[in-house]
């Protein structure tokens, strides 16, 4: 292979490279541009129960000085269902208001209060 030739191949290379490099960059621009947006439109206005689940959990934290679990949270808001009581945690989180720990029934943790 001829110096020029060889020359040429590294040449582009370094403009795929270059590429590359534009090309990941413009995506991951991308992806954080989406997630912000996500964030805006899934922050939105709490409902009345959403707001009484997160109120029940602040409570909780206040009493027991732990994260509440499942059961606890139902049971502060008058409900005989755990899982309607996971399921507001689940929007809560889905949210931006808390944050959780999946292998741990007392993981709960207030990230947001509402105005």
């Amino acid at each position: 292979m001829t110096k020029e030739a060889t020359s040429a191949i590294f040449f582009h290379c370094q403009i795929l490279s270059i590429g590359y490099i534009i090309q990941t960059n413009v995506l991951i621009f991308c992806g954080l541009i989406l997630n912000f947006f996500k964030e805006l439109i899934s922050i939105s206005e709490l409902t009345k129960r959403e707001n009484d689940a997160l109120n029940a959990i602040n409570n909780l934290y206040d009493r027991l000085k732990y994260s509440p679990t499942v059961q606890e949270i139902a049971d502060e808001m008058g409900l005989s269902s755990k899982s309607t009581a996971f399921r507001y945690i689940q929007v809560l989180e889905e949210k931006g208001f808390i944050e959780r720990k999946e292998s741990s029934p007392r993981a709960l943790r207030v990230i947001r209060h509402v105005k």
